[in-house]
Protein backbone atom coordinates (compact mmCIF):
# COMPACT_ATOMS: atom_id res chain seq x y z
CA UNK A 1 0.00 0.00 0.00
CA UNK A 2 2.88 2.61 -0.66
CA UNK A 3 2.50 5.70 -2.85
CA UNK A 4 0.00 7.54 -0.87
CA UNK A 5 1.49 8.68 2.18
CA UNK A 6 4.49 10.35 1.34
CA UNK A 7 7.06 12.24 3.25
CA UNK A 8 5.22 15.72 2.89
CA UNK A 9 2.02 13.97 4.22
CA UNK A 10 3.93 13.20 7.49
CA UNK A 11 2.74 15.96 9.28
CA UNK A 12 -0.75 15.49 8.55
CA UNK A 13 -0.75 11.71 9.52
CA UNK A 14 1.23 12.50 12.54
CA UNK A 15 -2.05 13.79 14.55
CA UNK A 16 -4.16 11.35 13.23
CA UNK A 17 -5.51 8.63 15.40
CA UNK A 18 -5.57 5.01 14.71
CA UNK A 19 -8.93 5.45 13.71
CA UNK A 20 -8.26 8.07 10.81
CA UNK A 21 -5.09 6.38 9.92
CA UNK A 22 -7.15 2.98 9.01
CA UNK A 23 -9.74 5.12 7.40
CA UNK A 24 -7.71 7.12 5.03
CA UNK A 25 -5.45 3.88 4.32
CA UNK A 26 -9.06 2.52 3.25
CA UNK A 27 -10.36 5.63 1.56
CA UNK A 28 -7.29 6.86 -0.12
CA UNK A 29 -4.34 4.71 -0.27
CA UNK A 30 -5.85 1.82 -1.28
CA UNK A 31 -7.53 2.61 -4.00
CA UNK A 32 -5.11 4.96 -5.34
CA UNK A 33 -2.47 2.52 -5.39
CA UNK A 34 -4.78 -0.23 -7.06
CA UNK A 35 -5.79 2.60 -9.91
CA UNK A 36 -1.87 2.22 -10.59
CA UNK A 37 -1.72 -1.65 -10.41
CA UNK A 38 -4.60 -1.55 -12.86
CA UNK A 39 -3.02 0.85 -15.17
CA UNK A 40 -0.07 -1.67 -14.76
CA UNK A 41 -1.97 -4.04 -16.10
CA UNK A 42 -3.43 -2.50 -18.81
CA UNK A 43 0.08 -1.69 -19.97
CA UNK A 44 0.82 -5.29 -19.54
CA UNK A 45 -1.37 -6.70 -21.32
CA UNK A 46 -0.91 -4.56 -24.09
CA UNK A 47 2.65 -5.93 -24.06
CA UNK A 48 1.64 -9.32 -22.93
CA UNK A 49 3.76 -9.28 -20.40
CA UNK A 50 2.50 -10.64 -16.44
CA UNK A 51 2.38 -7.79 -13.73
CA UNK A 52 3.97 -8.80 -10.43
CA UNK A 53 5.07 -7.38 -7.46
CA UNK A 54 8.47 -6.88 -5.98
CA UNK A 55 8.62 -5.71 -2.68
CA UNK A 56 4.95 -5.61 -2.18
CA UNK A 57 2.65 -4.73 0.36
CA UNK A 58 2.27 -2.23 3.07
CA UNK A 59 5.00 0.42 4.09
CA UNK A 60 4.14 2.95 6.90
CA UNK A 61 7.86 4.84 6.88
CA UNK A 62 9.47 7.82 8.27
CA UNK A 63 12.99 7.39 6.57
CA UNK A 64 13.71 9.96 3.66
CA UNK A 65 10.91 12.60 5.53
CA UNK A 66 13.17 14.64 6.83
CA UNK A 67 13.08 16.30 10.21
CA UNK A 68 9.70 13.30 10.89
CA UNK A 69 12.35 10.49 9.94
CA UNK A 70 12.31 8.22 12.69
CA UNK A 71 9.55 10.35 14.81
CA UNK A 72 8.48 8.73 18.14
CA UNK A 73 4.63 9.13 17.38
CA UNK A 74 4.43 8.17 13.85
CA UNK A 75 6.50 4.89 15.10
CA UNK A 76 3.87 4.52 17.82
CA UNK A 77 0.91 5.32 15.66
CA UNK A 78 2.53 3.04 12.34
CA UNK A 79 3.08 0.32 15.39
CA UNK A 80 -0.79 0.62 16.55
CA UNK A 81 -1.85 0.24 13.19
CA UNK A 82 0.06 -2.68 12.21
CA UNK A 83 -1.15 -4.56 15.41
CA UNK A 84 -4.77 -3.46 15.25
CA UNK A 85 -7.30 -6.28 14.35
CA UNK A 86 -8.89 -3.90 12.19
CA UNK A 87 -5.72 -4.06 9.95
CA UNK A 88 -5.88 -7.63 8.75
CA UNK A 89 -9.66 -7.33 7.25
CA UNK A 90 -8.42 -4.18 4.91
CA UNK A 91 -5.30 -6.21 4.01
CA UNK A 92 -6.83 -9.08 2.63
CA UNK A 93 -9.03 -6.74 0.48
CA UNK A 94 -6.10 -5.17 -1.17
CA UNK A 95 -4.49 -8.58 -1.77
CA UNK A 96 -8.03 -9.63 -3.30
CA UNK A 97 -7.93 -5.98 -5.24
CA UNK A 98 -4.40 -6.84 -6.34
CA UNK A 99 -5.87 -10.34 -7.96
CA UNK A 100 -9.26 -9.31 -9.19
CA UNK A 101 -7.32 -6.49 -10.66
CA UNK A 102 -5.15 -9.18 -12.70
CA UNK A 103 -2.39 -8.74 -10.71
CA UNK A 104 0.04 -11.79 -10.75
CA UNK A 105 3.03 -12.93 -8.55
CA UNK A 106 2.78 -11.02 -5.25
CA UNK A 107 5.99 -10.95 -3.85
CA UNK A 108 5.90 -9.80 -0.22
CA UNK A 109 8.54 -7.62 1.10
CA UNK A 110 9.78 -9.02 4.18
CA UNK A 111 8.08 -11.27 6.81
CA UNK A 112 9.87 -9.93 9.66
CA UNK A 113 12.23 -6.50 9.13
CA UNK A 114 11.25 -2.98 9.79
CA UNK A 115 10.14 -2.49 13.64
CA UNK A 116 12.54 0.07 14.64
CA UNK A 117 14.20 1.14 10.76
CA UNK A 118 12.21 4.21 10.42
CA UNK A 119 8.96 2.21 9.35
CA UNK A 120 6.92 -0.65 9.72
CA UNK A 121 6.82 -2.59 6.67
CA UNK A 122 7.35 -6.51 7.59
CA UNK A 123 4.71 -8.90 8.45
CA UNK A 124 5.94 -9.74 12.06
CA UNK A 125 7.69 -7.01 14.75
CA UNK A 126 9.59 -10.54 15.86
CA UNK A 127 9.94 -13.56 13.89
CA UNK A 128 8.03 -15.77 16.71
CA UNK A 129 5.47 -13.25 17.05
CA UNK A 130 2.46 -15.15 17.59
CA UNK A 131 -0.19 -15.11 14.23
CA UNK A 132 -2.83 -14.27 16.41
CA UNK A 133 -0.78 -10.46 17.54
CA UNK A 134 -0.07 -9.63 13.80
CA UNK A 135 -2.99 -8.76 11.30
CA UNK A 136 -0.89 -8.32 8.63
CA UNK A 137 0.87 -11.48 8.86
CA UNK A 138 -2.52 -13.14 9.62
CA UNK A 139 -3.82 -11.94 6.29
CA UNK A 140 -1.15 -12.68 3.89
CA UNK A 141 -1.21 -16.47 5.23
CA UNK A 142 -4.78 -17.02 4.71
CA UNK A 143 -4.50 -15.21 1.49
CA UNK A 144 -2.03 -18.06 0.78
CA UNK A 145 -4.11 -20.86 2.05
CA UNK A 146 -6.93 -19.46 -0.65
CA UNK A 147 -9.37 -18.47 2.22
Amino acid sequence: MRGRIQPNDLGRVRNMSVDELLRDLEAAAVPAVMAQVRQHVTIGRQQQLPIIAYEGGQHLVTWNSGALQGDATLERLFDAVNRDPRFGPLYTRYLQNWQDAGGGLFMHYTNCNGYGLFGRFGSLEYINQPRSEAPKFDALQRWIEGR
